[in-house]
């Protein structure tokens, strides 16, 4: 019986093949070339069939290039099984699968280098990068091939770029990232994705050669403001009775506790009349990266008197909304990114309207708890696609919560409501263009408090309408926009086309049962710099209002709106 032994030393420093010699990470074979000679260890065959081992010094790299490729497409040996050494992260059908084709009589140097290829290339199709495989030096005697697989990890963690955020605070935000273990690629992205959801820092990282053989530095960089931030702003989203413009101040802290919790507090008045209209909210994230996931809380409180109406009705309107929710990414899928949410919020709607003193319109309040599934996927050809797809119910029960309370509010209103929401958004960019489909979509079959109703118009909505100006217990709307290249530095052009629609289920006498508008125009949007942004907007409407009162107020047909809004941050 003829035994073959292997030892390879110093063919992989000619061709990088994958037999045993010294690796880099990306299992490329490293010499060194300063020097004018090395020592070449290769096998011959010899006139009798046996095989010698002969050892030649040769200084020109060619010449050797020649002789061991051409040694090599002679020798040739019967497989009939492969050896794993070293961690193999595969189930054994899965290993067996990735070199089954290589087992057989006449097999040859690069059969075995394509089967650690296959082997390396199935352990990288799960996401898992610090692995390499290689051809260790080896005697065949009985058709088994040995192949070792290398595991890589994690070394020293550097953080660099940062000002305000430490580097405790920068790798608690990474936790995929600990010395000693091994993240797969997919690991890493998700990491990243969930911590520059921040938006008082962008971190990104680099994987580099450690200081020893089988450890890989990771580089963290990091893009970083205060996380202290102010703003203020102005538009024109209020109403003719409550006044037309809004002004509004916000504070925000984006690191509390060192940590990335992120609070906000803001205000919201109108300047023609502050006691009129005065609304607060609080917003509270509390990011939990090893889970993946955040904690949401929202607090809003409301209070606006739109005066008398008629001379004979005093109208005044409160809310208060309390929400706790919490996000959970999942694991993505190639370029597609995905996670779920669950939301509880109790919203109360104290409608004080009062005829010659008497309260005659009932408070309401709605307790949805919504479950919502979002996803995203981006393309290199430019083509991002974003959806959203969500169900909420109504949980009944508790003060101004109940039949009789939802009955007063509006006939046939029931509080064992439940609706489906859609949304799906298209931007396709190139050559400094941006085209985007915005879509959104409701769905009911019962009757909604008006709390709860699809409404449309408005800046966000159909522009050339005032806000919020339709409503119905089901709707949808479509938004188009073309942007342009800039024209100075930081002002694009956009032109829109805006569509929506609403439908009231089983309308009683004098109520809208269903109607829809389209409008069209330009917008303006400029940001010269990180701290200040304005808009404008002009919106005709092609197709306004047609229902309820010739003479009422509604947007009609060839009505038109202008819409602005002033920002600044410091």
């Amino acid at each position: 019986m003829m035994k073959t032994t292997f030892s390879r030393e110093g063919v992989t420093c000619m061709h990088g093949s994958r037999l045993a010699g010294k690796s880099n990470v990306r299992g490329k074979a490293v010499h060194d070339t300063s020097k004018p000679t090395f020592c070449l260890k290769v096998l011959v065959a010899s006139l009798s069939g046996s095989l010698l081992l002969a050892s030649s010094v040769v200084s020109a790299e060619s010449e050797v290039t020649q002789l061991t490729q051409g040694l090599l497409e002679r020798v040739s040996f019967d497989v009939s099984a492969f050896s794993i050494q070293g961690d193999n992260p595969l189930s054994e059908a899965e290993t067996r699968d990735a070199f089954e084709q290589y087992i057989g009589p006449n097999r040859g140097i690069d059969d075995i280098e394509n089967a650690a290829d296959a082997l390396e290339q199935a352990i990288k199709a799960k996401g898992l990068s610090f692995y390499r495989v290689s051809f260790p030096p080896q005697e065949l005697t009985d058709g088994v091939v040995d192949l070792l697989i290398k595991r890589y990890t994690i070394g020293n963690i550097e953080v660099v770029g940062n000002k305000h955020y430490s580097p405790e605070n920068v790798k608690a935000s990474l936790p995929v990232l600990q010395r000693g273990t091994s993240p797969s690629a997919k690991q890493i992205a998700q990491s990243l994705r969930l911590a520059n959801q921040n938006s008082g820092k962008r971190v990104r990282v680099t994987l580099a050669p450690g200081k020893t053989e089988n450890e890989i530095d990771a580089n963290v960089s990091v893009m970083d403001q205060s996380p202290v931030l102010f703003s203020t702003w102005l538009n024109n989203t209020g109403t003719e009775v409550s006044g037309d413009y809004r002004v509004g101040v916000s504070a925000a802290h984006r690191n509390l506790f060192g940590r990335d919790h992120s609070a906000s507090i803001s205000f919201i008045t109108s300047p023609e009349g502050i006691d009129d209209v005065q609304q607060f909210a609080l917003n509270y994230k509390m990011p939990f990266y090893r889970l993946g996931g955040s904690l949401n809380i929202i607090a809003v409180e409301s209070d606006v008197d739109s005066g008398t109406v008629g001379g004979v009705f005093d109208v005044a309107g409160r809310g208060e909304v309390f929400g706790l929710g919490y996000s959970q990414s999942l694991p993505s899928v190639d370029r597609y990114h995905q996670s779920v949410s669950l939301q509880l919020t109790d919203k109360l709607f104290d409608n004080d309207i009062q005829f010659q003193g008497n309260q005659v319109l009932e408070d309401v309040r709605s307790r949805p708890i919504a479950l919502t599934y979002s996803g995203a996927w981006s393309s290199e050809s430019g083509v991002d696609v974003r959806t959203s797809l969500g169900v909420s119910s109504n949980l009944s029960g508790g003060s101004f919560n109940n039949a009789r309370s939802y009955g007063l509010s509006r006939v046939g209103a029931s509080d064992d409501w439940q609706k489906y929401d859609l949304g799906v958004n298209v931007q396709y960019s190139k050559s400094d263009w941006i085209w985007s489909l915005a879509t959104k979509f409701s769905v009911s079959s019962d009757r909604l408090i008006t709390g709860e109703q699809f409404a449309v118009g408005g800046t966000n909505s159909i522009r050339g309408m005032e806000e919020r100006e339709l409503r119905g217990d089901e709707g949808y709307q479509l938004n188009f926009q073309a942007w342009a290249p800039e024209i100075t530095k930081g002002l694009r052009p956009v032109a829109f086309v805006d569509y929506g629609s609403v439908e009231n289920n089983l309308p009683i006498e004098g109520e809208l049962g269903s109607e829809s508008v389209i409008s069209a125009g330009v917008l303006f949007n400029w940001n010269p710099t990180d701290k200040i942004s304005a808009s404008a907007s002009y919106g005709y409407l092609i197709d306004g209002i047609d229902s309820g009162d010739e003479l009422s107020e509604a947007s009609r047909d060839g009505d038109s709106k202008v819409h602005f809004n002033l920002a600044y941050r410091f």
